[in-house]
């Protein structure tokens, strides 16, 4: 019988990040199946103009996370 490995998803949103510097930006990202569980970027993105508008584009099923002191300056939160 094979082990079958969970896979984290998470959304991070973005505010004015580079490539959209007028919006806010939420990208998906989710984990290897490895042990390490490392977090790898996704194609998917949401767009849009205001933090409200981006939160409700993202599932209802996710909880919030606030960011980090560490995190770069323009990642607003993230989504798990």
């Amino acid at each position: 019988m094979t082990e079958e490995k969970e896979q984290l998803t998470i959304w991070v949103i973005y505010k004015h990040p580079t490539d959209y510097p007028t919006k806010y930006v939420a990208r998906k990202w989710t984990t290897t199946d490895s042990k390490e569980k490392i977090l790898l970027p996704t194609e998917f993105r949401l767009i849009a103009d205001t933090i409200e508008e981006i939160r409700n584009k993202l599932p209802k099923s996710l909880t919030k996370v606030e960011r980090d002191v560490t995190d770069d300056p323009c990642i607003v939160e993230t989504w798990m």
